[in-house]
């Protein structure tokens, strides 16, 4: 002989279960969204690290007026420019990989001097489009080159370990 049994759930504990759940549904929501912000975080991070890793050395040009020019990029912060006759002091630079093309601002001196604001762009592994805006207006992309906005640089060393 079998036995029915009916379970009837009262009203609050109804309310307790529906409240509990939406605590839990927020919870997992909040830990989804911090995983995917991390990850984001995370993955600008590297690409950023990787940019920098391939700036670093010396890159060297000659713009459109035939005048010689580039930099060396010491490490992530640190930058050395190179301008006939000239003898400039050490400086720092800045890039944003997350503006296409990258926004690469360098800094004479200490950091009270002004800052060179800039774009560059990779044409391939070892040759950079680099444009400057002495006026300090960036635009978002490259611009109508003048004989001195603009250099095409080539990587002179480290060479690459491919």
């Amino acid at each position: 002989m079998h036995c029915k049994q009916t379970y009837v759930l009262n009203d609050n504990f109804s309310s307790y279960l529906n409240l509990n759940f939406s605590i839990l549904k927020t919870m997992i929501l909040k830990s989804i969204f911090t995983c995917l912000l991390t990850f984001i975080l995370i993955s600008s991070t590297i690409a950023q690290n990787k940019i920098t890793e391939k700036l670093i050395g010396r890159w060297e040009g000659i713009d459109n007026k035939k005048e010689f020019g580039g930099f060396d990029i010491i490490d992530s912060v640190n930058i050395i420019l190179s301008i006939p006759d000239q003898q400039l002091p050490p400086g720092t630079y800045y890039i944003d990989t997350t503006k296409n093309p990258i926004w690469f601002d360098v800094t004479i001196g200490d950091k009270t001097a002004p800052t060179l604001k800039g774009l560059i762009a990779f044409i391939d592994e070892r040759t950079i489009k680099w444009q400057i805006f002495l006026d300090g207006k960036r635009p978002d992309k490259f611009i109508k080159e003048t004989g001195d906005n603009t250099m095409t640089l080539k990587k002179k060393y480290p060479k690459s370990s491919n």
